[in-house]
């Protein structure tokens, strides 16, 4: 996704992800969802300018 792995362990961090406590993966069966979550990573990491701030 060309984030860095310090940027991918922040972001789990801060969303409560806690992959250790998963055993298999989960993936959706959506077959936009991948075009979704990188429009979402994308706006995580360059916010629009209009974007309200956290």
């Amino acid at each position: 996704m060309g984030v860095s792995a310090t940027t991918a362990r922040r972001a789990g961090r801060d969303s409560g992800l806690k992959p250790q406590l998963s055993r298999t993966s989960k993936d959706s069966g959506d077959p936009p969802f991948e075009d979704q979550m990188l429009d979402v990573a994308g706006l995580q990491l360059n916010p629009t300018e209009h974007a309200p701030r956290a």
